[in-house]
């Protein structure tokens, strides 16, 4: 392993004692026991998820060396964190799609046009899927930007994009992993 992966990147050090502190949330608390460091930024939402950042411990890198060698190659140490309220989420979700949306996740792992989940852990209240961040954000988000400032993507970078769907959604289909796609598009 490289030296960068072993020193704390981004200053996130492992105070070497995980617990309930005044100012921290359950989740926070969850995921630190982790080796995560959940942050207030929400990156997406839904109607019993929240996507969170959070950044990898130092403690986290050392053990898990897939996960330090994504992040060295990234050069950071973000994670995305989908944090799923079982309480809210009605029961065929828990029991029928979310552990497709894992199976899923976990068939299609290493392929740089697709998402990566790293790692699955519950409590009596909550799921937590760690997936990688994607630190340019969405691509609907960066078209839809662009078209309204009158400026568009232009054929080249619209191929070069389209090229990437296609062979991430191509990685899907060799694993039998089939991409919902939405009906808006037809």
């Amino acid at each position: 392993m490289s030296t960068r992966a072993k020193r704390p990147l981004n200053g996130v050090r492992d105070s070497g004692f995980v617990g309930l502190r005044s100012s921290m949330t359950l989740d926070e608390v969850d995921c630190e026991r982790r080796g995560y460091k959940l942050t207030k930024t929400v990156l997406g939402t839904g109607a019993y998820a929240k996507v969170k950042l959070a950044y990898v411990m130092e403690s986290k890198v050392e053990r898990d060396k897939r996960l330090a060698s994504d992040l060295e190659e990234k050069g950071h140490n973000m994670v995305a964190i989908k944090v799923v309220c079982k309480k809210k989420a009605p029961p065929e979700y828990l029991s029928k799609f979310m552990p497709r949306e894992i199976d899923s996740l976990n068939s299609t792992c290493r392929h740089h046009n697709v998402i990566q989940l790293y790692e699955t852990f519950h409590t009596e209240s909550k799921i937590y899927l760690v997936m990688e961040y994607a630190s340019r954000g969405d691509l609907l988000d960066f078209i839809n930007s662009r078209s309204r400032r009158g400026v568009g993507i232009g054929e080249e970078l619209a191929k070069n994009l389209f090229r990437q769907i296609v062979e991430g959604v191509a990685h899907c289909h060799r694993r039998n992993v089939v991409h919902r796609l939405d009906e808006e598009l037809f």
